[in-house]
Order: C-alpha cells, then sequence, then structure tokens
C-alpha cells in the first residue's frame, strides 16, 4: 500500500466514523512533490493530512462551520498522530513550526495581497524536505 492508498484509507475511516467529517481534494501539486520527497511514509502522510486541513481551514465560513471546523480538527489530529507513530522529533517540530509560519504569512497576505507570498504558502510543508 503506498503512503496515498494508506492516506485515502484514513480518511475513509473518518467519514465512515463521523458522520459530519468532509474531505476536500488533495492539492495535486502537493501530492506529486510529497511522493517525490525523501522520506518516510508517515511523514509524507502528515504532510497530505496538514496540507490539506490548512486548505480547508481558508473554507470555513458561518454556512459550513460545524461541518469543517470538525473536518480540520480531525484532520489535524490524523497529522499528528501519523507523526507520533514512531515519533520523529526533527520532522514534527518542522511540521509544526510551518504551520506557524504559514498562520503568519497568510495574516500578512490577507493584509497585503503581496502575491509573491502565495508560493510560499502554498508549499510550506514540502519545501523544508526538498533537497
Amino acid at each position: 500500500m503506498t503512503f496515498y492508498e494508506r492516506f485515502l484509507n484514513d480518511i475513509n475511516k473518518l467519514q465512515r466514523r463521523y458522520p459530519y467529517f468532509e474531505m476536500i481534494e488533495v492539492d495535486t501539486s502537493i501530492l506529486r512533490q510529497t511522493n517525490a520527497l525523501q522520506v518516510d511514509e508517515q511523514t509524507k502522510c502528515a504532510i497530505l493530512a496538514i496540507d490539506t486541513s490548512m486548505r480547508m481551514q481558508d473554507m470555513v465560513n458561518d454556512s459550513n462551520k460545524d461541518r469543517l471546523v470538525l473536518s480540520t480538527d480531525l484532520l489535524s489530529a490524523l497529522f499528528y498522530r501519523y507523526l507520533a507513530t514512531p515519533y520523529h522529533e526533527q520532522h514534527f517540530q518542522l511540521l509544526t513550526a510551518c504551520v506557524a509560519e504559514q498562520n503568519e504569512l497568510k495574516q500578512v497576505y490577507a493584509e497585503t495581497k503581496d502575491q509573491h507570498l502565495l508560493n510560499k504558502i502554498n508549499n510550506i510543508f514540502v519545501t523544508p524536505f526538498q533537497a
């Protein structure tokens, strides 16, 4: 089973367990980049989980907040589970720092609309692992 098949299997389990869980498509560019990384499959799954969760957070509004906030929380929990078994402290520290940095960059982008920030925002979880 590939890391992506494992990730999709875990998503299917969440959908069966939590009726309100919604999932958006995994970003194909991130999937392609993640597939090429020289890291373990747990870290690859973690990257997909947190990238998808963070993109879904941007979609939350009054009409969908009950479903999407739950979904982003479940994806975040899945992210932490992937990094905990086995525990990769360096990957954990890198990716959690990326979460904080992406939140800061999104805030700056919201205020400035600086298009140069978009590439960094969109690729922040794969960049630290690229050679």
